[in-house]
C-alpha cells in the first residue's frame, strides 16, 4: 500500500491546534527572548565594546550569520553586531538586510548612502538590539 498526499496531512484538529494555540505561543517566547537580549545589551556595565547578545528577528530568527536577500546584491550574510564599532560598520546592503529582519513592515528605504536611508537605518538597528549610538 502507498501513501498518498493526503495520508500525509495532520488530522485537521492538530492544524486547528497549531494556528490557534501554538502559533501565539510561539510568538509570546520569541517576544521575551527579544525583551531579554535587549535588556542584556542595553546594562550599563556592557560598554560599546560589548560583547552585545545576539536578538531574534521578529519571526524568530537568528540573525548573526544568516543569509538573507538583499535587492541588487543577491544573499549576503549578516555579520554578529556584537559590539557598537561592529554596528557602525554595517555596510549599506547588510544594514538593509539587518533592517528588513527588525522592521519587516516598515518601508526600508533606498541602498544609498543618503543621510536618510544609511544613518537613520544604523541608528534602528542599534535601538533594535537595545543600544543606543552615541
Amino acid at each position: 500500500m502507498t501513501a498518498n498526499s493526503n495520508d500525509l496531512l495532520p488530522p485537521p484538529w492538530f492544524q486547528a491546534w497549531i494556528a490557534t494555540q501554538f502559533q501565539p505561543l510561539v510568538r509570546n517566547v520569541t517576544m521575551l527572548l527579544i525583551r531579554d537580549a535587549k535588556d542584556q545589551n542595553l546594562v550599563s556595565s556592557i560598554g560599546d565594546n560589548g560583547p552585545f547578545v545576539e536578538v531574534p528577528f521578529p519571526d524568530g530568527r537568528m540573525p548573526w550569520g544568516l543569509n538573507v536577500p538583499v535587492p541588487n546584491h543577491g544573499n549576503i550574510t549578516l555579520p554578529p553586531l556584537n559590539n557598537v564599532a561592529a554596528i557602525r560598520a554595517l555596510t549599506l546592503p547588510q544594514s538593509y538586510g539587518y533592517y528588513y529582519g527588525y522592521y519587516p513592515n516598515q518601508p526600508v528605504g533606498l541602498l544609498d548612502a543618503g543621510p536618510d536611508t544609511s544613518a537613520h537605518r544604523i541608528e534602528r538597528i542599534a535601538s533594535a538590539i537595545g543600544r543606543a549610538l552615541s
